[in-house]
Protein backbone atom coordinates (compact mmCIF):
# COMPACT_ATOMS: atom_id res chain seq x y z
CA UNK A 1 0.00 0.00 0.00
CA UNK A 2 3.05 2.59 0.51
CA UNK A 3 4.00 2.29 -3.18
CA UNK A 4 0.68 2.63 -3.92
CA UNK A 5 0.00 5.89 -1.67
CA UNK A 6 3.52 7.59 -3.33
CA UNK A 7 2.62 6.45 -7.08
CA UNK A 8 -1.26 8.11 -6.36
CA UNK A 9 0.68 11.31 -5.42
CA UNK A 10 3.24 11.41 -7.76
CA UNK A 11 0.65 10.76 -10.59
CA UNK A 12 -0.91 14.28 -9.62
CA UNK A 13 2.71 16.32 -10.36
CA UNK A 14 1.88 18.48 -13.34
CA UNK A 15 3.60 16.52 -16.30
CA UNK A 16 4.49 14.00 -14.54
CA UNK A 17 4.56 11.63 -17.79
CA UNK A 18 7.08 13.46 -19.30
CA UNK A 19 9.66 13.79 -16.41
CA UNK A 20 12.11 11.21 -16.69
CA UNK A 21 13.20 11.36 -12.82
CA UNK A 22 9.53 10.50 -11.84
CA UNK A 23 9.49 7.43 -13.67
CA UNK A 24 11.97 6.08 -11.23
CA UNK A 25 12.55 4.29 -8.33
CA UNK A 26 14.48 6.36 -6.51
CA UNK A 27 11.57 7.00 -3.78
CA UNK A 28 10.39 3.25 -3.29
CA UNK A 29 14.43 2.53 -2.81
CA UNK A 30 13.73 3.89 1.01
CA UNK A 31 11.85 1.24 2.28
CA UNK A 32 14.98 -1.18 1.50
CA UNK A 33 17.67 0.87 3.41
CA UNK A 34 18.56 0.44 7.04
CA UNK A 35 16.19 3.03 9.04
CA UNK A 36 19.25 4.82 10.29
CA UNK A 37 20.11 5.75 6.41
CA UNK A 38 16.64 6.83 5.49
CA UNK A 39 16.80 10.07 5.85
CA UNK A 40 20.49 10.24 4.12
CA UNK A 41 18.27 8.65 1.43
CA UNK A 42 15.93 11.17 1.87
CA UNK A 43 17.99 13.73 1.47
CA UNK A 44 19.85 12.69 -1.69
CA UNK A 45 16.07 12.46 -3.22
CA UNK A 46 15.24 15.40 -2.37
CA UNK A 47 18.03 17.22 -4.11
CA UNK A 48 17.31 15.26 -7.09
CA UNK A 49 13.76 16.08 -7.15
CA UNK A 50 14.42 20.01 -6.11
CA UNK A 51 15.48 20.42 -9.75
CA UNK A 52 11.76 20.04 -10.65
CA UNK A 53 9.57 22.71 -8.88
CA UNK A 54 6.29 21.10 -9.79
CA UNK A 55 7.56 18.06 -7.28
CA UNK A 56 7.87 20.73 -4.63
CA UNK A 57 3.86 19.48 -2.84
CA UNK A 58 5.15 15.42 -3.24
CA UNK A 59 8.14 16.31 -1.43
CA UNK A 60 5.83 18.57 1.13
CA UNK A 61 3.69 15.14 1.28
CA UNK A 62 6.40 12.78 1.59
CA UNK A 63 8.09 13.99 4.69
CA UNK A 64 5.09 15.37 6.43
CA UNK A 65 3.37 11.70 5.97
CA UNK A 66 6.20 9.36 5.68
CA UNK A 67 8.81 10.86 7.86
CA UNK A 68 7.50 13.15 10.25
CA UNK A 69 4.14 11.76 11.27
CA UNK A 70 3.94 9.76 14.31
CA UNK A 71 1.07 7.50 13.38
CA UNK A 72 3.59 6.30 10.36
CA UNK A 73 6.98 5.87 11.77
CA UNK A 74 10.17 4.54 9.12
CA UNK A 75 9.92 1.09 11.34
CA UNK A 76 6.29 1.02 10.01
CA UNK A 77 7.02 1.32 6.16
CA UNK A 78 10.71 0.11 5.98
CA UNK A 79 11.41 -3.26 5.30
CA UNK A 80 15.12 -3.13 5.47
CA UNK A 81 15.17 -6.21 8.48
CA UNK A 82 12.57 -8.23 7.65
CA UNK A 83 14.20 -8.26 3.58
CA UNK A 84 17.10 -9.73 5.62
CA UNK A 85 15.28 -12.14 8.24
CA UNK A 86 13.31 -13.55 4.70
CA UNK A 87 10.43 -12.34 6.94
CA UNK A 88 6.96 -11.29 4.71
CA UNK A 89 6.86 -7.83 3.58
CA UNK A 90 3.07 -8.02 3.45
CA UNK A 91 0.31 -9.30 5.52
CA UNK A 92 -0.79 -11.50 2.43
CA UNK A 93 0.08 -14.15 3.80
CA UNK A 94 -2.59 -14.47 6.49
CA UNK A 95 -4.73 -13.38 4.21
CA UNK A 96 -5.38 -17.19 2.69
CA UNK A 97 -6.88 -18.04 5.64
CA UNK A 98 -9.65 -15.89 5.03
CA UNK A 99 -10.57 -17.81 1.59
CA UNK A 100 -10.21 -21.31 2.70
Amino acid sequence: HWKQCLLKRFRKIKNYADNELMKTSLHYGLAFVPVQDVMVGWTYIKSSLSQYPETAEFVTYFESTWLNNPCYPVEMWNHYESTLNDDPRTNNFSEGSNNA
